[in-house]
């Protein structure tokens, strides 16, 4: 043992103080937050909208008390070239208490959007009409009033959607900070235990590296748990309003449904059987579904920090890709509307994880087991996640029949992955069972889908010959014949059109996730499909352009990079494999840009992280004006060619 060592082993027992005293206040504060939010949540009333302004009929829509000028279309309200306008929007609640407020609105020229309670007006900032949760005070009835004027030559959309809710002042959720305490006591026992063990020069990565971890995904709990605080009051999203039903009725087996998810149609059983897990602790109320997103969420900043600090064998990976997902706006949405991608995402990793690293005779099993998890959170997973482990086998088989280097993992075997295929297939074919037993047709779910997509993608040939009127289409957007999703795609579309969506589906999706981070992105994607891309360009601003530009610059090259080399191969192809089944919907618009293909973000942030790895010499030789030598090395990179100045040691696939 060290002098150091010894020195501090002295002082062990402050550790074991520190852990007792966390343990404690973790237990005490643990209890009371959990008593203090299922309180505050079945408390909670409805007392808001979120209002996506889609073909408005004004004399259906009670919150619109008065509309001067503009036209209401197929996402909010417009204004002419040249044209002024007006609407006044009702805010729920009439008596005294607080309001929280978001609105998404773009300005043509001239924009004013006030808060009015009474007498009382306010200005809302321009810079706050992205979304941004404003707290107001109330005291009695209050509304939002819109005056906007086009100043452009064409029409633009002004106003897309806005959210409010009403709460009494004297009610709110618990503070999520005295957990927080808790743990940061315990980390600082467990640190100081670490620093006995091995010394400071030896523990201080270890400690950085999960203290830096842990702070991100408490930080991002924070952020969340702030914006949960509105949405609690908000109705849930149509998908999440599902899952809430089916978990209140959850049962693993009936001789009426069979195994599983059949009492709740098309839906995969596993995120509704945690759900249903879930609500033993935190009650059966539509805030505890988002709350399950959040933690979910909260989780999956830890555990890609740690998985990418494992994989690289560098802490800094898995801080840096733990605080961009603490603090990315698209995560942070995503984490508050009750669905299950946090979920799925954590599932993906954990099936990495196992099979990049796990040995032993249980290896399959658990590959196996988390195989089927994700199946039955989403059974497109196997689309994906099965072509890869065998795709790997393959490909080693034929890379040492030519003498060259595995590539990694390469310690699977045939039968062994056999046995996890056998494992994860034998988990899903209950559920199919039960849409056998009620639907008398395993294969009932895809008729759903590829009606709804059939339905949605084209529109204009409803009360023809294989689609439904317009007036059923009204009732139900899954009204018509029967559709095979086989018949979906070859018979309402060409091979080639499959082939040109599937590539640029993958284009679009890949580059949106990459610069997803870019603060407003999200909206100005949105007012581009709205008003064209001449509006996008007039609210483009430099600092958002050049992240844009940086961040698809770093992807391109930190993906590249990454496809030829061994350790890491695997991270660009499964950036690609894992959204092939959402790659032509994404293309027609049938999926959301962000919910339907973020499962795979992760991997695209270290391939972004990797390239900026990669580009920061070449930028720090730019600024010496060393512009030749530094963009030729960066060429050799990018292609891992050798170099006389390259010493790094990596080795390339080929």
């Amino acid at each position: 043992m060290t002098t150091e060592r010894k020195r501090y082993s002295r002082y062990s027992w402050i550790s074991w103080v520190l852990l007792m005293a966390g343990g404690v206040l973790l237990a005490v504060t643990g209890s009371k937050f959990v008593v203090d939010s299922r309180q505050a949540f079945e408390e909670t009333k409805s007392v808001g909208v979120d209002l996506r302004l889609t073909d408005v009929q004004p004399q259906q829509s009670s919150w619109l008390l008065d509309q001067e000028g503009g036209h209401w279309g197929r996402y909010g309200w417009y204004l002419d070239a040249g044209q002024s306008g007006a609407l006044r929007l009702a805010l729920p609640g009439s008596g005294p208490g607080k309001h929280k407020i978001r609105v998404w609105a773009f300005t043509p020229g001239a924009l004013s959007v006030t808060y009015a309670d009474g007498p009382f007006r306010e200005e809302i900032s321009l810079g706050d009409l992205d979304g941004g949760v404003l707290e107001k005070s109330a005291h009695g009835p209050a509304e939002i009033l819109v005056a906007s004027s086009n100043t452009w030559t064409a029409d633009q959309l002004v106003l897309d959607r806005f959210a409010a809710a009403w709460f009494p002042s004297d009610r709110g959720l618990p503070s999520p900070w005295p957990l927080a305490a808790a743990l940061g006591i315990g980390f600082f026992g467990w640190s100081w235990q670490v620093i006995c063990q091995k010394g400071t020069s030896d523990a201080w990565r270890l400690l950085a590296g999960t203290g830096g971890i842990l702070l991100a995904a408490m930080v991002g709990f924070a952020i969340r748990w702030e914006l949960f605080d509105m949405v609690r009051a908000l109705p849930l999203e149509p998908d999440a309003q599902k899952y809430w039903s089916y978990a209140k009725v959850f049962e693993w087996f009936t001789t009426d449904h069979g195994f599983y998810s059949a009492t709740f149609n098309e839906r995969e059983p596993l995120h509704v059987a945690l759900l249903d897990g879930w609500f033993r602790v935190w009650g059966q109320s539509a805030p505890a579904v988002i709350l399950y997103t959040i933690w979910t969420s909260t989780c999956l900043i830890a555990a890609s920090g740690f998985f990418f600090w494992v994989l690289t064998s560098q802490w800094a990976w898995g801080v840096l890709i733990a605080w961009t997902l603490a603090l990315s706006p698209a995560w942070v949405h995503e984490a508050v509307r009750g669905l299950r991608l946090e979920g799925l995402t954590l599932l993906l990793l954990t099936v990495l994880g196992i099979w990049l690293w796990a040995r032993g005779p249980l290896a399959s099993v658990w590959l196996g087991l988390s195989i089927g998890g994700m199946g039955l959170t989403q059974s497109t997973s196997f689309s994906f996640v099965l072509p890869l482990i065998w795709g790997a086998w393959v490909l080693n088989v034929w890379r040492t029949r030519r003498g060259l280097r595995p590539v990694q993992p390469s310690h699977w075997k045939w039968p062994r992955l056999a046995l996890a295929t056998a494992i994860a297939i034998g988990m899903f074919l209950p559920h199919l069972y039960g849409m056998y037993k009620v639907h008398g047709d395993p294969s009932w779910p895809s008729y759903g889908y590829a009606r709804w997509n059939a339905n949605m993608e084209f529109p204009d040939r409803m009360g023809t010959e294989g689609f439904p009127s317009a007036q059923e289409f009204e009732i139900s957007p899954y009204a018509g014949p029967p559709l095979k999703y086989s018949d979906y795609l070859f018979k309402l579309h060409t091979v080639p059109q499959l082939i040109y969506g599937q590539i640029k589906g993958w284009i679009e999706s890949t580059l949106y996730m990459s610069a997803s981070h870019t603060p407003g992105l999200k909206n100005l994607i949105f007012l581009q499909q709205a008003s064209g891309i001449r509006a996008m360009s007039r609210h483009l601003e430099m600092v958002p352009l050049v992240i844009i530009a940086l961040s698809l610059a770093c992807m391109a090259v930190g993906w590249v990079n990454l496809l030829k080399r061994p350790d890491y191969w695997w991270v660009p192809v499964l950036s690609l494999l894992g959204t092939w089944h959402a790659a032509y919907l994404y293309s027609v618009r049938l999926v959301e840009p962000f919910r339907h293909t973020a499962h795979i973000y992760p991997l695209l942030l270290f391939c972004l992280l990797w390239g900026a790895h990669r580009i920061a010499p070449a930028l720090q030789g730019f600024s010496r004006g060393q512009v030749s030598k530094h963009g030729s090395l960066l060429w050799r990179d990018i292609l891992n060619r050798p170099s006389g100045a390259d010493k790094s040691g990596d080795h390339t696939v080929a």
